[in-house]
């Protein structure tokens, strides 16, 4: 059986959440995600999000993707107190400061922070991220579940951690483009009791959570797992 499901919060498009009591199968069955879709309408930066540096913060607005030839400008506005250039490898710097304190989780992807320890001390008066900049989340986004297949990871300074990702997407997201990815998951195994209440998040390479200005769309394959049609991952 095939589900072609979608998110319908607008306040909350990467989330899509569905109680399927229409579900009639063996107890045991095998799902996976066929098919994953989205428009890279993304919220890269909220009004939420901010930075300080030397003890001062700087509030960031709703933003979609930056665009590289004019990022040093739009950055300068909003850090209005210090000069900002892109040196030869892409990384920002940050003139005339001394140290960053603290920013928030998507500003710290914005400018390159992303695997740094804050507060960040700079030299000679300027600080240079040291990663690159992601000015629309790079290419990788997962997809998370409630239950699913325990995928090991290391996305926190090479610490193993375990979370229910079911899907990944390799797409290059370009700004009010569609993403499309066709590719087939891992098949699951699970129980019908289970698969009753689906829940699936759309997050980012660190996991964290991404916000969407267009529907988030996900085709689920079931199979009963006397008729299995495809290799699975069985979950206790």
């Amino acid at each position: 059986m095939l589900y072609h499901l979608s998110s319908t919060d607008p306040s909350d498009y990467g989330l899509i959440k569905i109680n399927l009591s229409s579900l009639n199968q063996s107890k045991r069955i095998v799902y996976r995600v066929s098919s994953m879709s989205t428009q890279a309408n993304f919220y890269v930066t909220t009004d939420e999000d901010y930075i300080v540096i030397d003890n001062v913060k700087y509030m960031f607005s709703n933003h979609g993707a930056y665009d590289m030839n004019t990022f040093p400008f739009e950055l300068g506005r909003i850090i209005g107190d210090h000069l900002i250039t892109i040196d030869s490898l892409g990384r920002v710097m940050i003139h005339d400061a001394s140290i960053i304190n603290e920013a928030t989780h998507r500003v710290k992807l914005l400018l390159g922070l992303y695997h740094t320890d804050l507060p960040l001390i700079g030299d000679n008066n300027i600080i240079t991220c040291p990663s690159a900049p992601y000015l629309c989340f790079g290419n990788i986004l997962y997809l998370m579940a409630r239950h699913g297949l325990v995928v090991g990871t290391n996305t926190n300074k090479n610490k193993e951690e375990y979370h229910c990702i079911i899907y990944k997407s390799a797409e290059l997201l370009y700004q009010n483009l569609p993403v499309i990815c066709r590719h087939i998951g891992v098949g699951i195994s699970s129980n019908c009791d289970q698969f009753r209440n689906l829940e699936f998040r759309l997050v980012d390479f660190m996991l964290h959570e991404v916000k969407l200005l267009a529907p988030l769309h996900v085709t689920i394959e079931v199979s009963s797992d006397d008729t299995i049609m495809f290799g699975s991952v069985v979950l206790n």
